[in-house]
């Protein structure tokens, strides 16, 4: 059966099958197959159980409750690509009456201001899909509304991955499985620029690479979705008192550590391009989305200030290079006639971020050179990103005054260590790898020993754990898209980026040797006289996570007494006896991987003793869990 979905403005209409499916819950190896966006509820009117529509297919259903009255709104989590697929599940009721009709809109902002409709009949009780494949003409949807009828029942929304990323021989030229390159760097036969997941730690780029950064980002007010996500540049050197020059340049500090510097070069015209406020005038309309509060955030030229400028980028961060994802910004407002401000990128294609009103008109999306032609009469305006950039080529022609502005899409670096977290087998710094503190059921016996160049091993690494992690989920087999098998979809976040929670097994050993007064290990010993329980702690984990908080329990047998005085107890430590329970308190200590520590227990044997036994264990940790605790972790024996 099939069912005709239409787009507004859209110049074809777009046919979908829909497919009956069981309900089923699907896995790949160890973990349940995920969006590569984390889809959360932005508002609900008249629905019940709204977070029924979230994750993946599982039965659960959000459920319209009163007939045109009941709506949806869900955000998407990203800007949905171009090539990716959303995935609607739904059905009709349960009592038979069938036919609840579902009107679904997809827009790029929540208020619905632009929209692509398309109107479905759950005409049964079974599952039913609708596959929307998004075109280029449908870049930068963000949002979804479903409303319908009170027999509709939403079950999920999900993405198939984005595949706007290159393909071709350029995806496998120089790489080599098992070895690093400059190109590929998890080693996995996939260059990084077709590679959906470059470090193969399980969770996909597109995940890892954005973060909210409210300590960076310097936008203070406006209507923009990514507040915190964007670094506008503002051109405050004094090299641009009498315009741009060439030769001219400034140099950027964030507050995380990043250095931009911007050189100026084969300028054309730039006499009359001054820095100015990005409110140029009372018809633009970017400010109105992202305002730092300077006034310096856009060169405006003079009438008729037709110009040309190539712009050069360079990046480090804790002396690391670091990439930029730059931004192509019309700070003014281009009408539909003479006017038009082109931006060449070196990096990769011009990709939709964000927009308003209608968005205006831009061409070559979706190329390396995208240019505005009107931001004026169309009422609206959009932002642009190019991945991994580092020189724009700007050419104005100006028709009346033109301004342009320039920025960066940040990039997440959790741990400052200089190596962005997609690229970061420890992202936060801690210790455990970003594999094991994903959303998935990966284990380290999942882990593999990776020589990607990285992976927290930069000399400027400055997070908690004192040595650098070197574990991911191996080098294959993966499909074409860097993607391994054993991931499926790709697992979520879940703690990589939390420096504050550490998801990993320790591996703690205990031994205990008893002694004589000479160091001589001994098997029995006279009443009256004093022998050493000699107990130590060894840190045999595979991770690079100094242990703390450790209590080791020593019961002491019956008919001895302890010896404080002839006891060893190491400096930062303390021991304490009550009744026959020792406690060995060692929180103040941190016991590094491959690192021990020993206490000597001196206890005197008292005339009425027989067979003695001494028992010791290791009462607690952190973190708490033990790869092969025996007897269970937290148990006494």
């Amino acid at each position: 059966m099939k069912t005709d979905m239409s787009f507004p403005n859209l110049t074809n209409s777009v046919k979908m099958v829909l497919a009956f499916m069981l309900c089923v819950f699907m896995s790949v190896g160890s973990v349940v197959a995920q969006d590569a966006y984390a889809v959360s509820v932005f508002s609900s009117t008249n629905i019940e159980n709204p977070d029924n529509a979230l994750g993946a297919p599982d039965c659960k259903v959000a459920k319209m409750e009163i007939k045109d009255k009941s709506e949806i709104i869900l955000k998407l989590g990203g800007t949905v690509k171009p090539g990716t697929n959303i995935i609607f599940r739904f059905r009709s009721d349960n009592n038979g009456n069938g036919n609840g009709f579902g009107f679904i809109n997809a827009s790029t902002s929540p208020t619905f201001s632009s929209t692509n409709a398309i109107s479905v009949k759950a005409n049964s009780t079974s599952f039913q899909t609708e596959n929307f494949p998004v075109s280029a003409t449908q870049s930068g949807i963000q949002y979804v509304k479903i409303s319908g009828d009170k027999k509709f029942q939403l079950e999920s929304v999900t993405f198939t991955r984005e595949m706007n990323r290159p393909s071709g021989p350029q995806c496998t030229a120089g790489a080599i499985v098992g070895t690093p390159t400059a190109g590929d760097s998890d080693g996995d036969g996939v260059n990084d620029i077709c590679d959906l997941d470059s470090d193969n730690d399980g969770i996909l780029d597109a995940i890892e690479k954005r973060c909210d950064q409210p300590t960076v980002a310097n936008s203070i007010s406006g209507s923009g979705v990514y507040q915190e996500q964007l670094y506008i540049f503002n051109w405050t050197s004094a090299v641009f008192n009498n315009g741009i020059q060439n030769g001219d340049s400034q140099t950027f500090t964030l507050p995380d550590g990043l250095t931009i510097t911007a050189t100026f070069s084969n300028v054309v015209n730039g006499n009359s391009y001054r820095p100015t406020d990005m409110n140029t005038w009372s018809g633009s309309k970017l400010w109105q989305m992202y305002n730092t509060g300077s006034n310096a955030e856009a060169f405006y030229g003079g009438e008729n200030g037709d110009a040309s400028f190539t712009i050069q980028f360079t990046a480090t961060k804790n002396g690391l290079p670091f990439e930029l994802d730059l931004l192509a910004l019309d700070a003014e407002a281009t009408n539909n006639g003479n006017e038009s401000i082109t931006f060449l990128t070196n990096g990769g294609n011009w990709t939709f971020l964000d927009s308003i009103g209608g968005g205006g008109v831009w061409t070559g999306i979706g190329t390396q050179t995208i240019i505005t032609t009107d931001t004026e009469q169309s009422g609206g305006n959009s932002i642009f990103y190019s991945e991994g950039a580092s020189s724009l080529n700007i050419n104005v022609n100006a028709g009346g005054r033109q301004a342009f502005a320039l920025g960066i899409y940040l990039i997440c670096d959790t741990d400052q260590d200089g190596i962005p977290n997609y690229l970061d087998l420890d992202s936060d710094g801690d210790g455990c790898p970003d594999a094991i503190e994903g959303g998935g059921n990966f284990s380290h016996g999942d882990l593999i020993e990776s020589n990607m160049n990285g992976g927290n091993a930069g000399g400027a690494f400055n997070g908690t754990s004192p040595s650098p992690v070197v574990y991911n989920l191996g080098v294959g087999p993966v499909n074409n898209d860097g993607v391994l098998d054993t991931v499926g979809a790709g697992q979520a976040e879940g703690t990589s980026k939390d420096p504050s929670t550490n998801n990993c097994a320790t591996d703690l050993r205990l031994t205990k040797t008893v002694a004589n007064a000479a160091g001589t290990i001994i098997t029995e010993a006279n009443v009256g006289k004093t022998i050493y329980y000699t107990i130590t702690v060894f840190n045999e984990s595979p991770y690079t996570i100094p242990v703390t908080d450790i209590i080791v329990k020593d019961y002491l047998p019956a008919g001895v007494t302890y010896n404080s005085g002839a006891s060893i107890i190491p400096v930062g430590t303390t021991f304490s006896v009550t009744g026959t329970t020792g406690t060995w308190d060692l929180a103040s200590t941190l016991l590094a991987q491959g690192a021990s520590i020993a206490i000597t227990i001196a206890v005197d044997i008292g005339p009425n003793c027989d067979d003695i036994t001494n028992t010791a264990e290791i009462f607690s940790a952190t973190p708490s869990e033990d790869i092969d605790s025996t007897p269970g972790n937290l148990q006494q024996p």
